[in-house]
This record gives C-alpha cells, sequence and structure tokens, in this order.
C-alpha cells in the first residue's frame, strides 16, 4: 500500500479519513495515525465528545436509576454472603475448639481462619460499595 501524497510506503491509515499515509506526512499520536493536521483535530475532538458524554452518562441520575434494582439484588446478596461468612468463620472456630480439627499443625486451622476472614472482609467492603452507589440514585 502506498502513501497517498507520497507513493511511498504506507506506515498506517489515517484514524480519521482511511488514507493511506508514510513516515513523511504521517502525525502519530497513541499509535494512531493522522494524514494531516485537520484529521487530528476532527478525530481528537470526537475522542473528547466520546469521553465527556461516556462520563454525563455513568454519572447520570438516569444511568443509576436504571440500575436500581440490580443494586438492591447485589445487596441483598451481599448481606446474605457475609451471614453464611460469619456462620463458617464460627463454626470453624467451633470446631478448633472442638478438638473435631487438629491443632497439632496451626497452620490450617489458621489458614482457614484467615482465608474466611478475608472473604468477609471483601464482603463487607462490596456491601458497602454497593450503599453508597444506592444512595446516589
Amino acid at each position: 500500500m502506498e502513501c497517498n501524497s507520497h507513493n511511498k510506503v504506507a506506515v498506517g491509515l489515517c484514524k480519521s479519513c482511511a488514507s493511506a499515509v508514510c513516515n513523511n506526512c504521517h502525525k502519530a499520536e497513541n499509535g494512531k495515525f493522522f494524514c494531516n493536521e485537520a484529521c487530528y483535530k476532527s478525530s481528537h475532538d470526537v475522542d473528547q465528545m466520546v469521553e465527556f458524554n461516556t462520563e454525563l452518562f455513568l454519572n447520570s441520575k438516569m444511568h443509576l436509576s436504571k440500575n436500581k434494582n440490580y443494586i438492591d439484588t447485589q445487596l441483598k446478596i451481599t448481606r446474605s454472603n457475609s451471614g453464611l461468612w460469619i456462620l463458617s468463620l464460627i463454626l470453624t472456630l467451633v470446631l478448633i475448639i472442638n478438638g473435631s480439627i487438629e491443632v497439632k499443625n496451626y497452620g490450617v486451622p489458621i489458614l482457614i481462619i484467615f482465608v474466611l476472614s478475608g472473604l468477609l472482609t471483601l464482603n463487607i467492603y462490596k456491601y458497602k460499595s454497593f450503599v453508597k452507589l444506592k444512595k446516589k440514585c
């Protein structure tokens, strides 16, 4: 493929107009090629507009209200998961105290408690983030 302006080997296509560009005439930014300043400015303006509209949509009440049912469902699931992790943690501690889990090697019971505590902490963090998101609605 040859450059549209110089009849040299093209190094890429203009992101804006899709014309072939060579090393002499292209303007590159972040791996994107542009054949001239007008195409660069046009593409840059479109990118800014898309970024602005995406941010506007993600922060809009309409977007959040559409997800309100999803948020409510996730809050219920997260609450029930927290209960299960707490129950698992208590059950593990009871089994250790009762002697059902041997504590000759403290590594295994401590690892079980550590993993369950970590999962509970992550679940609580997830719950708090959903509560914050729900307040935005």
